[in-house]
């Protein structure tokens, strides 16, 4: 059974808690010459003939959006593992048990060591992905290693560890040359044996193969096992992904995740153990039939995947602070940048057909700029959008500006955004409320612990009115562009953005946004939120998706920060957007089954709204040219998801004075890069 971790961890007293040592200090030195001599014998002690240990893990790839909606599972792998180990022979894994459920099609094959446990520390030169991903990184211990590295003490904790008092000293461990292939990050030691309990690091630019690789990330636990052998206890390997010379809206990312149930330090025999380190996996039917599983059934998005990034997220910020803050990314720090396919491609009423690029440079890995340009054929004018962004401890500050930016009133998005463009090519209605802004914005987003991700920031914009630019595809007439108060707002912004993880077999995300002005031409505050959830697992039977909206303003609303409801986005089965209010709210939600996986689900939709206009938003609601509900309006609804639920053609019928409506959409998780 494990020995890890018996009681709590406790800090040395004083009189043994090492000082914080500057790189390289003579103690530091001491240990790491120890704990490399320790590591030649790893498991030396002659009563140790050898060893079997049964593991499990998860494997998951995840196509990755941004933000806490942003990532999606395509595909999660079950491993059960067995190795054995043989003194002066080596060791053999076996993969005994394995269960894979795909939520989009892919033809992705995992390298051998994303399946598999990590004897040995990864030994003398660290290889990932079978050395197609990172490839002779020496090893922090390796003999030589204090002619490659630099070493500093600045941690000791001591922990009872099977019944006996261990005291664990963290060193941060960085390379003498950042431009060789080398590991960045921190190791834990334990002072009497001098032997490696924990390894958590990054890797330097030259250490990546693969040129699309953002960066690859390591956590390597060891448990002290009988109070005598420290042996393979956990691991975390993520692997990042992304264009090379491109930065899309889009990446992809391999977490894998493995955890040591049950050592045999008195195995019989040899265990098919040859010389060297080797795998082999049992034949596919007998991997599915496997039932000896102690881990939860794989799916798309169990809790140890939010775990599991949070802390890989803590592995890699570890690194760019030791690194001073360098660049560490595998791909180019140089990229053609794509914040969304609209950026790049767009058409719109109040701009026609819009073309536009952009570029993004990392300096470092805590810095980074970026700018996009674009034209708007239609309306004859340029687009430009410029920020810097910097990491500063665990918070990020940006400061940003534009010219001539096309926004929307909203501030409920009704469509994706290539949706948009189909509709307003084809049936002159793009979905939006048009009106243009130039001004800045700074500000810094910061994690708030368990409420979850807050922003706050300053913006100073000058906001002017739209004219419709676009003459659609055939017989198709535009809808009018309506008017807003064009005028200089300054305001303060503030959010909270915070996923809830598993919640009654769905994804929920809470949206909480406050603007506040009260100078030069606009005086108002606006409250709204919006809560959105979304299926765990995109190929359940039965899955449900719902949002819950709500808003409020006070002052003297323009007509561009009213609350509007009605049509597609909030309660479809209406005009776009007739109503609006200064308070206001609704809920939309569907249930879907499944009759032909993956291609078909059958939907039902039901949606309610509500607004109320008083002193704040009634005159601008007149000269907007929208009205109040007057009561709760109502629709229902059906349709289908096509094809793992990624196009969506839905029908629905407003119940109180209102109409037919067809919608074709993509699904939520898929539109952010839209």
């Amino acid at each position: 059974m494990l020995a890890l971790l018996l009681a709590p961890a406790a800090v040395l007293n004083a009189q043994e808690t090492p000082t914080h040592e500057s790189w390289n200090g003579g103690r530091t030195i001491a240990l790491v010459e120890s704990a490399i001599e320790a590591r030649r014998h790893a498991w030396g002690d002659s009563a140790l003939t050898g060893f079997n240990i049964y593991a499990e893990g998860h494997v998951h790839y995840l196509a990755d959006f941004g933000g806490a909606a942003g990532q999606q599972a395509i595909r999660a792998d079950q491993v059960a593992l067995e190795l054995r180990w043989r003194r002066g022979l080596g060791s053999m894994q076996e993969i005994v048990g394995r269960q894979e459920t795909e939520w989009f099609p892919t033809k992705l094959h995992y390298h051998i060591d994303h399946l598999t446990l990590v004897v040995d520390n990864y030994g003398d030169r660290i290889r990932v992905g079978e050395g197609d991903e990172i490839r002779h990184a020496p090893h922090p211990l390796a003999p030589g290693a204090l002619s490659i590295y630099e070493y500093r003490l600045v941690d000791s904790l001591a922990m009872a560890l099977g019944g006996e008092w261990k005291r664990l000293y963290r060193l941060e461990v960085r390379p003498l040359d950042s431009s060789l292939p080398a590991v960045i990050g921190t190791m834990d030691l334990e002072r009497s044996s001098s032997a490696l309990t924990r390894l958590a690091v990054g890797f330097t630019p030259a250490s990546y193969v693969d040129p699309r690789l953002v960066d690859v990330s390591i956590e390597l636990e060891n448990a002290l096992v009988l109070g005598r052998w420290w042996l393979p206890s956990s691991q975390r390997v993520e692997i990042r992904r992304r264009l090379e010379y491109m930065e899309l809206p889009f990446g992809s990312t391999i977490r894998a995740s493995f955890r040591v149930f049950d050592y045999d330090l008195e195995p019989k025999g040899r265990g098919g153990v040859v010389t060297g380190h080797h795998v082999r996996a049992r034949p596919d039917s007998e991997l599915r039939r496997y039932a000896g599983w102690r881990m939860p059934e794989v799916d798309a998005w169990p809790e140890e995947v939010t775990t599991d990034s949070i802390s890989m997220a803590e592995v890699r910020s570890q690194a760019t602070s030791i690194a001073r803050d360098g660049y560490l990314g595998g791909n180019a720090p140089l990229r053609l940048y794509i914040p969304n396919v609209s950026s790049a491609f767009r058409v719109r009423r109040a701009e026609g057909v819009y073309l536009g690029a952009g570029a993004r440079w990392e300096p470092s890995s805590r810095v980074s700029l970026d700018a996009t340009a674009g034209w708007a054929f239609g309306r004859g004018a340029g687009e430009l959008r410029a920020g810097v962004q910097a990491a500063v401890g665990s918070s990020t500050l940006r400061l940003d500006g534009w010219i001539n930016e096309l926004s929307d009133i909203g501030p409920f998005e009704a469509s994706s955004g290539i949706v948009s463009t189909m509709g307003a090519t084809f049936r002159g209605d793009d979905w939006t409320d048009p009106y243009f802004r130039s001004g800045g914005r700074l500000g810094v987003r910061t994690p708030l612990g368990p409420i979850g991700r807050g922003d706050f920031a300053l913006v100073a914009e000058h906001q002017e009115g739209a004219e419709l630019e676009l003459d659609p595809v055939g017989s198709a007439t535009a809808r009018a562009v309506r008017p807003v108060t064009e005028g200089t707002d300054l305001r303060i912004e503030l959010g909270i953005e915070r996923g809830f993880g598993s919640w009654a077999g769905s994804q929920a995300v809470l949206n909480l946004r406050g603007q506040l002005s009260g100078a030069a031409d606009f005086g108002y505050t606006r409250w709204h939120a919006l809560l959105t959830t979304r299926p765990e697992e995109p190929d359940a039977t039965w899955s449900w998706e719902a949002a819950l909206g709500a808003g409020v303003g006070t002052g003297s609303l323009p007509e561009q920060q009213l609350l509007l409801l009605g049509g597609r986005g909030t309660v479809p089965g209406y005009e776009f957007r007739p109503f609006a209010g200064d308070v206001a709210a609704f809920l939309n939600g569907a249930v879907s089954r499944s009759v032909w996986s993956p291609w078909i689900r059958i939907r039902g939709i039901a949606a309610a709204g509500w607004t109320d206009l008083g002193d704040p938003g009634s005159e601008a609601a007149a000269r907007f040219g929208a009205r109040a509900t007057g009561n709760v309006r109502t629709s229902l609804g059906a349709g289908l998801g096509l094809f793992y639920d990624l196009v969506r053609l839905d029908v629905a019928r407003g119940l109180s004075e209102g109409e037919w409506e067809w919608m074709v959409s993509v699904t939520p998780a898929f539109r952010p890069p839209l």
